[in-house]
């Protein structure tokens, strides 16, 4: 390099911090008011290291932000440089300085008697970037090289300009000549590169840059080091008012922002921050695999990806109410075209290939600013990486609250009684140890005070402690008319996860309108529910092992993309426009955490369930999450025994469907006296069977091999259900003895519950042991050895039970032992009423890789059409 290259590079990164970030100049001026609240200044974590999703740093003391205009900010406040050479056009308000000046964000001086410090922070984002500038050394603004050992984190933005955000603006929204074909021709252009190979590689060399420059490998503990930023939904598609209306007006060949041109731009920004965010869960399986020998598995991952779209909503372009193109509308918070013309900045881009500028040498800063983020946009998006950064102090939002979590979906939800298969207990399972870990609250350990979100599982599936309402090889029109009268819609302020959509994608069935459907869904659900909270759990993509690395020229795998990002739009539709209480879920996975071409594995069902604890802190920080312990109905039942006859309430005659799916559940004067515990038994030794199994039903032997799980009888004894570690790790309830007899008391007393079941059996058989007075110590005790395969052999094994229960001898009420199917009241006979057999997996490949026709007749077809006359068709 000559002296004056060497010299241009080095005043391109040169920042000048001469002052803090300021408030909202005269022409910047909009309404912002914080999204969140947070309780108390107890800053104070936990050091144990979580993986899949973000694990911040206790102290950032150093830190760097890289990106392009998201991140520079063109037009948000004032020149963050007295001079800008490179014109990189960096503002004050935007979201990196801002996050630098927010005191809270300060970290704690080592004399406790002088105030916080504020972080050392550099600021190299730069409007125009593309990813290969930032690593080329040859740019004057190079970035990368920039990012040294020292730096606890790096915040980034890259990728919208790889795609051609700005060729689609002047193609599609501010056209200066008449040419019909050009913006569908840049549309199919940018979806090319965004599938393409060119930006998976650039964006791969991005991170690898800053990974190796971090020193990251090396570095223990572990911790998240980059936030990389995604971008934001431009537009409210559903409303009328742009219909006919052009943000050129004064040019005759200015397109209208018709529904269907707000909702294609739309859903090109979903499918690209989906697509961004799917690269850096593979760039984090790479660097996972790159752990030092040795290392421990929980491994907090490198980058995390920061969803600023969520706190846009409400302030859109043609949001309702909007006069468009109205510059002074303070609740919309992105730039018009016009906002610019009267502001002093002048400062220019130079014309690079996929840059910010591609058809002229210089642009004024006024039009680069157009669509870009005011001051308010990027002091929601600083608040909410301010909660990614103290994330364990936000999930104290959670704390000591008692919630109703109703899991709606298929195959991805359901989870199996196997405790040896792939998927057992799904998401469920891990999320219900994420939320009773005192480490997710940054605490070690739960003191006075310091308690855990306690998760009620309701349904009309499953047995009690794990319920839902998934059902496998179901699609979403089918699942929606077997939930339409569930009396879980009588549960108030719940939590519903809905995880569905894997046959219609997989199918191809209308896939146009599969968003709708999972729209229709939610209407039934707030229908009855105003105030629950909805989390829409993303598709994961469709392969295993490494066949979804590639997204280039697979059209199977970019119908789940595609799918992913009309979700996400949906989340958005919901909250702005009815006000109801939705997030999507974003899933940290890549096709090797898959047990087949659809379903998870054991990881990538921990890491659905750390998405989902994440998206519950976020929803806990907007207040959303209310706490059910102090309502009157009781969660359900106590075990074992019959349901509550509660729970079958009279459904609503104003139901909005007109043609109900009738599910029947048992009264209580309905269940034989057999199945249930008797009220005072003989405490002494005495073997009881109870249950005892219809025709139909699966013969001894069946679920006895399904309760062994390929163990001898006297190994499952030996191995599982005398063995305190195995029996007791997965314990779901607390039971007070005297909640054994009064189906009306919820379980609160101490109690081990283990499995057994299989995949196609979710009428579970489970074994409880029961230590009244928690003192007792069942590990390898001949009573408990002996009198478990006694049990078993008599009750299942001879006489045609489904289980039974006795008392230790000599231990008077101690020590209870229970063997029973926990789902027995709800599926009685051999399968569920909806259980469908596994499809060829064989063939599930060959239609997602090679093209092969999918069997059509496998699409259900539900009685209950959708409506054709609501907004969300512009989603």
């Amino acid at each position: 390099m000559t002296g004056s290259t060497i010299a241009t590079a080095a005043a391109a990164i040169r920042t000048r911090r001469f002052s803090t970030p300021d408030s909202a100049s005269p022409d910047d001026s909009d309404e912002y008011t914080p999204w969140y609240t947070i309780d108390g200044d107890n800053m104070t974590i936990s050091n144990i290291i979580r993986p899949y999703i973000n694990k911040p740093y206790p102290e950032i003391r150093q830190w760097k932000a890289l990106g392009d205009s998201f991140s520079a900010g063109p037009g948000a406040g004032k020149d963050w440089e007295r001079e800008d050479p490179h014109k990189c056009m960096r503002h004050q308000n935007a979201y990196p300085p801002s996050l630098w000046g927010d005191p809270r964000f300060f970290y704690p001086s080592p004399n406790p008697a002088e105030p916080d410090r504020q972080t050392t922070f550099d600021f190299f984002s730069c409007t125009g970037a593309v990813a290969p500038d930032l690593i080329n050394r040859y740019k004057p603004n190079q970035q990368v090289s920039r990012v040294n050992e020292e730096d606890e984190i790096v915040t980034l933005s890259i990728g919208g300009n790889d795609v051609g955000f700005v060729d689609i603006l002047k193609a599609c929204v501010y056209k200066f000549f008449k040419n019909e074909d050009a913006c569908p021709r840049q549309l199919a252009k940018s979806r090319e590169l965004m599938y393409g190979s060119q930006l998976r590689r650039s964006h791969g060399a991005v991170s690898d840059g800053i990974y190796n420059n971090m020193r990251w490998r090396n570095r223990d503990p572990h911790y998240t080091g980059v936030y990389q930023t995604g971008y934001s939904q431009y537009l409210d598609a559903y409303t009328s008012q742009c219909d006919e209306v052009s943000f050129i007006p004064w040019l005759p060949n200015g397109p209208s922002m018709t529904k269907e041109l707000r909702s294609t731009l739309n859903n090109l920004v979903h499918q690209t921050n989906y697509v961004l965010q799917y690269y850096t869960n593979w760039l984090n399986l790479k660097y996972y695999n790159d752990r030092p020998p040795g290392d421990d598995s929980r491994y907090a991952p490198f980058l995390d990806w920061v969803d600023f779209d969520i706190v846009y909503n409400s302030h859109r372009f043609c949001r309702e109410g909007a006069d468009e193109p109205d510059r002074h509308d303070r609740n919309i918070w992105f730039f018009h075209f016009l906002d610019g013309w009267l502001k002093e900045g002048n400062g220019t881009i130079p014309g690079e290939p996929n840059g910010d500028n591609q058809t002229t040498q210089v642009v004024p800063e006024w039009i680069a600013q157009t669509f870009h983020p005011k001051s308010a946009g990027h002091r929601a998006s600083k608040d909410l990486l301010y909660l990614k950064t103290k994330f364990e102090v936000f999930a104290r939002k959670l704390s000591g609250k008692v919630k109703r979590i109703w899991m709606v979906g298929d195959d991805q939800c359901y989870p199996s009684h196997h405790p040896n298969s792939g998927f057992y207990g799904g998401f469920r399972l891990p999320l219900q140890h994420i939320l009773l870990d005192p480490h997710f609250y940054g605490w070690d350990h739960f003191d006075e005070g310091m308690t855990a979100m306690i998760p009620h599982w309701v349904g009309s599936q499953g047995y009690l402690g794990a319920r839902h309402d998934c059902y496998r090889g179901s699609q979403i029109n089918e699942i929606h008319d077997l939930i339409r009268a569930s009396p879980m819609h009588n549960e108030r302020q719940k939590v519903v996860v809905l995880a569905l959509g894997t046959m219609d994608i997989f199918l191809g069935y209308d896939l146009e309108n599969a968003h709708r459907r999972v729209g229709a869904i939610l209407r039934t659900i707030f229908y009855h529910d105003r105030e629950a909270v909805v989390l829409i759990n993303h598709l994961p993509m469709f392969g295993k092992e490494y066949q979804g690395e590639n997204l280039e020229r697979r059209e199977g795998l970019q119908r789940v993309v595609e799918f992913n990002a009309r979700l996400s739009g949906l989340a958005n539709y919901w909250r702005t426009r009815y006000n109801r209480r939705v997030l999507k879920v974003s899933l940290p996975l890549t096709t090797v955490e898959k047990r087949d071409v659809f379903l998870p594995d054991r990881r990538g069902y921990t890491a659905i369930a750390w998405s989902i604890a994440e998206q519950l802190v976020m929803a806990g920080s907007m207040n959303w999450i209310t706490d059910d312990s102090n309502d009157d109905e009781t969660p359900g039942p106590a075990v074992p025994g019959p349901p509550n006859p509660g729970e079958s309430q009279a459904r609503r005659a104003d139901s909005p469907s007109s043609r109900v799916h009738e599910r029947e559940l048992p009264s209580r004067k309905a269940i034989p006296p057999q199945y249930q515990l008797l009220p005072d038994p003989v405490k002494d030794g005495t073997f009881i069977c109870t249950q005892k199994r219809p025709d139909g039903a699966p013969s001894g032997d069946d679920i006895l091999a399904s309760l062994f799980q390929g163990k001898s009888r006297f190994d499952w004894a030996h191995q599982v259900v005398c063995n305190t570690t195995e029996m007791c790790k997965n314990s779901i309830f607390d039971t007070s003895p005297e909640a054994y007899w009064d189906w009306n008391k919820a379980p609160n007393g101490t109690m081990c519950l283990g499995g057994g079941g299989a995949d196609e059996w979710p009428d579970a058989t489970q074994i409880m042991i029961v230590r009244p007075k928690g003192d007792l110590d069942i590990n390898g005790g001949d009573v408990c050895l002996m009198g478990m395969q006694a049990l078993v052999h008599k009750c299942i094994g001879e006489e045609g039970y489904y289980g039974g229960y006795f008392f230790s001898p000599g231990d008077g009420d101690k020590f209870l032992y229970n063997v029973t199917n926990l789902n027995y009241q709800n599926s009685p006979l051999e399968k569920p009423k909806y259980f469908k057999e596994p499809i060829d997996m064989a063939w599930a490949e060959r239609v997602i890789f090679e093209g092969e026709k999918p069997d059509t007749s496998l699409i259900y077809s539900s009685p209950n059409p959708l409506p054709t006359d609501l907004d969300d068709e512009w989603i």
